[in-house]
């Protein structure tokens, strides 16, 4: 009875195919981010106010600019209140 309890005996996912599970999710985000960024681009800002077509290599990098900002931000405040802690 405790074999089959036994934690050892059930087959582990490996750890290596999970590796970059976290930057794939990430780089979707981004890329669907920045689609949406184009659209409503052009569909609001160019059609009401004339204002000039965006690239969609200016969106990406303006998406990239904005996730790096909030890691950035996310990481200085773990920093910041893993301080207070001890």
């Amino acid at each position: 009875m405790t074999d089959m309890l036994d934690t050892a005996a059930v087959p582990q996912e490996p750890q290596g195919g999970r590796k970059w599970h976290g930057f794939a999710k990430l780089a979707l985000a981004v890329l669907i981010a920045s689609l949406a960024m184009k659209w409503s681009w052009a569909t609001v800002v160019v059609d009401l106010f004339g204002a000039p077509d965006l690239r969609y290599s200016d969106a990406f990098s303006i998406v990239l600019a904005l996730a790096l900002v909030a890691l950035v931000l996310g990481a200085a405040f773990r920093i910041g209140t893993s301080r207070f802690d001890r």
